[in-house]
């Protein structure tokens, strides 16, 4: 029988685990549960980065668990929210950050798409 003790590293944003500490302190800084993240998205597009704080507030507060109907109206004002959020920054990763921070509910953002057409643009202008 072999035993192995190892070291694991957990995020204190998200608690997601890796077993390198490198690899944890760059996921940590640009973790979308990180309220002072830095955005790698943005950089990369050469755009600010706007205040997560900002972009958070734009979604109303999460419904209390009494609501009978905790998402149908709740989705409704988060989908008007993400439509203002997309006049401050066009950056997938900092819609997802502000969503996920804010606990918001909403269905017309895809995240993995929004990144396809975003490279598709980046790779196009190369």
């Amino acid at each position: 029988m072999k035993e192995k003790l190892v070291r694991q590293f957990r995020c204190e944003h998200c608690n997601k685990k890796m077993y390198q500490r490198p690899a944890m302190a760059k996921h940590e800084l640009h973790c979308t549960m990180n309220p002072r993240r830095e955005c790698g998205v943005c950089e990369m597009l050469q755009e600010v980065q706007q205040p997560i704080e900002i972009i958070k507030n734009l979604f109303p507060s999460p419904r209390e668990n009494n609501d009978p109907s905790p998402w149908g109206t709740f989705s409704k004002e988060c989908d008007a929210a993400l439509k203002e959020l997309r006049k401050i920054t066009e950056c997938p990763a900092c819609i997802l950050s502000a969503i996920r921070q804010s606990k918001a509910v909403t269905y017309e953002f895809d995240y993995k798409e929004e990144m396809k057409s975003v490279m598709d643009d980046v790779n196009e202008d190369r």
